[in-house]
């Protein structure tokens, strides 16, 4: 198919000429490596994830249960059923979602910029890890049926030129789904709590994501949550009221599908 690869290689010269420095803000300007030195073993176990520091698991994949049946009853996909399509878990850290995707019949592969990854290897040794960046990620195009990225877009130096790579990794008619922190009135307090002041990059609200996203996929559809403060681990399960206006969200669900291959000028 060299005709749709050379349109869609002059529509990512396009996006990127336009969008690559939309949203170009760091604390830390281009030392990305001072970035990259917070995501230890320490951060995700210590620091930063509830779930994580006490093994609420259970909660996690619960929580993303929700999350899926909400985007099948909004958008009719089905995202359940995983058995002959591939998917890319982006920010794996141990790999908790990774193997839930494994578990809906998923062939998953799992890539964090983190050391973390060698945990997620000794506890899941039949699925794939990689330690990569999400900026340039190591598969050939058109390659995963779902790419799920889950609390790491906020992260992210430069998310236009990861918003590419989704893009180019995705099939034709492969499904994205995002779920980033939302630049809101909480914000401030779960970041506290959370000592992610250093790590939210890129704190943006939906509709600035969503109005790029709409650049690159014909379908993109969004949702929000407010994450209630109780720890997941007392009855194994979050508290979340969704659709919360976006001034007090703290998250929100974006989901992105049927990507523009080309785009007339």
């Amino acid at each position: 198919m060299p005709k749709l690869r050379v349109l869609s290689e002059k529509f990512k010269q396009l996006f990127l000429s336009k969008y690559d420095g939309y949203w170009k803000r760091s604390l830390y300007g281009h030392h990305e490596n001072r970035i990259y030195t917070y995501y230890t073993v320490e951060y995700f176990f210590r620091i930063s994830y509830f779930s994580y520091r006490f093994r609420a698991f259970r909660a996690v994949k619960r929580l993303y249960e929700k999350y899926f049946k909400l985007i099948e009853s909004l958008t009719g996909l089905r995202l359940f059923d995983g058995n002959g399509k591939r998917a890319l878990d982006v920010g794996c850290a141990i790999g908790v979602e990774t193997r839930w995707l494994a578990s809906l019949g998923y062939d998953v592969v799992g890539l964090d910029v983190s050391e973390v990854v060698n945990i997620a290897k000794k506890l899941s040794p039949r699925l794939e890890f990689i330690q990569g960046d999400a900026h340039l990620m190591p598969f050939a195009s058109n390659s995963f049926d779902l790419i799920v990225a889950f609390e790491l877009f906020e992260h992210l130096l430069n998310p236009a030129k990861f918003i590419v790579e989704l893009w180019r990794l995705v099939k034709l008619k492969g499904i994205i789904v995002i779920v980033a922190a939302s630049k809101s009135f909480t914000r401030p307090f779960y970041d506290f709590i959370h000592k992610e002041e250093k790590t939210h990059t890129n704190l943006r609200g939906p509709g600035e994501t969503v109005k790029i996203f709409r650049k690159v996929f014909s379908n993109v559809v969004m949702f929000t949550r407010l994450l209630l403060p109780i720890p997941p681990h007392l009855l194994n399960r979050y508290f979340v009221i969704y659709n919360a206006p976006e001034f007090l969200a703290d998250d929100y669900i974006l989901v992105a599908w049927n990507k523009i291959v080309s785009r007339k000028r």
